[in-house]
């Protein structure tokens, strides 16, 4: 087997201080051989012993499996060896338990492997034993190598790190003076990309970093005989990479979200961050692939938060469904516009202004709810606080620090009050399960009815919510979003982002699409954010929530239904749609109000 010769050092960047020890070796017994004479057995007994001293300490003990080529530790830019805590000793000669998804596919597992070190102060000839080894492992410096084992004040370096069974074989042939083995552990990603931003990853020497890995280290290390089980579903989470990422490439965007959530349990089945990264390479990386975009980046999401207006005026009996307000032109308040994207230049009902996705609406709405009871209601849904995650890379939401009447207006289309994509889904979870808000989670629950959930809407008005997203399917910007065995309801989003100065980017937004299915009993949520997507002629000049992110989440709902378990529902006939249009023209013979 060949391979290049994993090298002790990561990046710079990614290197924990380590300080001196001397780490045992395990020595492996050797077998009594029978005399051949006095002589003769002197003789075997002093070259046997001799080989125990140089190069025994090495064990023939390989991983199952080897760690590709590509894997390997990038080679030292510095001239300073690698010193090992105890603790940090520990974590690398120990294994940690294994993580798995919710049906038992493993995410995350720790592999014995073998890596070289040396006492300097013990290698008798360090220009002779660095030339040898650079002879045998071509990838190594011998330059480097020969310096750090020419400085004897060093108690312990280490050589080379993760070697694949062909290349801990060939440094056992070499029988070098003063450099020995260790068995440690390396930690391996089966999934790779896949699941890294929600299950983390380690250092070189399972030092945590990220992600699960990070949250649950106690535990991980505690316990490495006790496997933790994610809320991950991988299928689910593959068919939600793929998707997302071909809208990504379509718009030739910057990255992208996608998130399927159990409405009544508050697990997350599905959770991409888009780019993203192969956990068992140790090269130094994009930071914006390290960043997970779903729980540790906030956004102003647009027109998605509308259903989450709509919810709180008729909770609060503020207004009805079939409650009109005037969307005839633009509103101008505090030097502000505020105005729709395809305005109707009409007086539309409520369940108008989500189909339509005006702002204007949207704004009159949140005017007659009033800032107070709109704050009070947010911070019920948990959208002012930061969340409550089992990963640590959780960012809190950006909140005005004084909620004004025209905060309070723009918000109620998606702008001013900044959250994670996770923190919006929870609570878009509570707007159609009956109004209950479950805390998220990505660690599976043995027993669903142990979800942790707070009523924050009446069951009736969850219910209306429904209807009406599912009317934004039918006849309004979400059409791209409906399947034809899966009906779903949901609603577009798109937002300009801000620039440096504060103010909205002419051409980089925020396109989004957040839906349930199936609709009249909602069991899961399906977020796709795409950021800045690109309005380019081969999607027809269009780069909304509605065409960048709705036709992905209804490629993801035909596709993680059946695995889910989902049962199909009757093909959407042409009554329905006959219906659902004549409801839309009747709302122009409803109650006005000012």
């Amino acid at each position: 087997m060949t391979g290049t010769l994993p090298f002790l050092d990561e990046p710079p960047q990614r290197q924990a201080a380590r300080h001196t020890s001397q780490p045992g070796a395990f020595v492996p017994e050797r077998q009594p051989r029978p005399a051949r004479g006095w002589r003769l057995g002197v003789v075997s007994v002093c070259l046997a012993t001799a080989m125990v001293a140089i190069a025994g300490k090495l064990v023939l003990t390989a991983a199952p499996g080897t760690v590709p080529a590509a894997n390997a530790s990038a080679f030292a830019g510095e001239d300073k060896p690698l010193r090992v805590t105890p603790s940090d000793e520990e974590r690398a000669n120990l294994p940690r338990a294994k993580i798995f998804d919710r049906n038992g596919a493993l995410l995350a597992f720790s592999a014995p492997v073998h890596s070289l070190y040396a006492h300097p102060s013990k290698v008798p000839d360090p220009q002779g034993t660095a030339a040898a080894l650079a002879k045998a492992f071509p990838d190594l410096d011998e330059a480097l190598i020969a310096r750090r084992l020419s400085k004897s004040d060093n108690d312990f370096a280490y050589v080379a790190r993760h070697m694949t069974p062909a290349q801990y074989y060939k440094a056992l042939q070499l029988g070098l003076p003063g450099i020995q083995a260790r068995r440690e552990y390396r930690r391996i990603y089966p999934q790779g990309p896949l699941t890294t931003h929600v299950v983390g990853q380690t250092r070189v020497d399972q030092t945590a970093l990220s992600g699960i890995e990070s949250f649950y280290d106690a535990d991980l290390v505690g316990d490495p005989d006790s496997p933790m089980h994610l809320s991950l579903d991988v299928r689910v989470q593959s068919v939600v990479r793929q998707e997302v990422q071909a809208q990504i490439d379509a718009y030739a965007a910057l990255g992208g979200v996608g998130v399927v959530m159990d409405v009544s349990t508050g697990e997350f089945l599905g959770s991409v961050s888009l780019p993203d990264f192969d956990p068992n390479l140790t090269v130094e990386r994009n930071p914006a692939a390290e960043q997970n975009r779903v729980t540790n980046a906030v956004y102003e999401l647009g027109s998605v938060f509308k259903p989450v207006i709509a919810s709180i005026a008729l909770d609060a009996n503020v207004a009805k469904m079939d409650t009109k307000f005037d969307a005839t032109r633009p509103i101008y308040v505090h030097g502000y516009t505020i105005k729709d994207f395809h305005g109707r230049h009409r007086w539309l009902s409520m369940e108008e202004v989500l189909v339509h996705s005006s702002n204007i609406g949207a704004a009159r709405l949140a005017t007659e709810i009033g800032v107070d009871r709109l704050v009070s209601y947010f911070d019920r849904f948990g959208l002012l606080t930061r969340p409550s995650l089992d990963i640590n890379e959780v960012t809190a939401p950006f909140v005005p620090k004084r909620w004004q009447e025209l905060d309070a207006m723009t918000a109620a289309f998606g702008y001013t009050l900044a959250v994670s994509p996770a923190q919006f889904v929870a609570t878009f979870g509570a707007l159609v399960n009956g109004g209950t808000l479950y805390s998220p989670t990505f660690v599976r629950l043995n027993n669903p009815e142990t979800a942790q959930g707070k009523r924050v809407l009446r069951q009736e008005t969850s219910a209306k919510v429904r209807t009406m997203l599912r009317q934004v399917v039918l006849n309004g910007t979400g059409g791209n979003a409906d399947t034809r065995l899966y009906p779903v309801g949901g609603k577009t989003g798109t937002a300009l982002k801000r620039t440096a100065d504060g103010t909205n980017s002419r051409d980089k937004r925020i396109s989004s699409f957040v839906g349930t299915f199936p609709i009249n009993d909602p069991q899961y949520v399906v977020f796709v954010m795409i950021d800045e997507p690109q309005a380019r002629k081969v999607t027809g000049r269009y780069a909304t929530g509605g065409k960048a992110a709705a036709p992905a989440v209804s490629r993801i709902v035909d596709r993680i239904a059946p695995m889910l378990g989902v049962k199909p529902q009757p093909v959407r006939s042409d009554g329905e749609v006959r219906e659902a249009r004549a409801r839309g023209l009747m709302t122009a013979a409803m109650t006005v109000r000012n």
